[in-house]
């Protein structure tokens, strides 16, 4: 089977935002107390949900960047506002990231919830 990046593009994208925007949205719940970080989500149900939707994101990033090489060259014209969408969104989140070291919180259950804030 042949790929398609258009389409496969058009349904990963979607989700891809989905698993961003819980990514950012943890901004809400980081409580700071002296010089530590604590992630402030601590029912079980919240925090499966949590480590599901992380470890999709890092499939999804995985699987777009896949996709980077049919965002070039030839087609770079036709598909540029799809890369630029991406790219925005890459950005804002790797300044989000950077600033907020989410890697570096501690967590409700920190051998679920680090790794896979390591591997986002």
């Amino acid at each position: 089977m042949e790929l398609l990046p258009s389409h496969a593009f058009s349904t990963l994208f979607p989700v891809l935002q989905e698993n961003l925007d819980v990514y950012l949205g943890l901004r809400q719940f980081i409580v700071t107390t002296g010089s530590s970080q604590r992630l402030n989500i601590t029912a079980e149900n919240d925090c499966r949900r949590l480590h599901c939707s992380l470890r999709d994101l890092s499939s999804l990033l995985q699987a777009v960047g896949r996709l980077a090489e049919h965002f070039i060259g030839e087609v770079f014209a036709a598909r540029f506002s799809d890369a630029l969408a991406v790219v925005e969104r890459l950005v804002e989140v790797t300044c989000y990231g950077s600033q907020t070291s989410l890697y570096d919180l501690e967590t409700a259950v920190p051998s679920v919830l680090k790794p896979d804030l390591t591997d986002v």
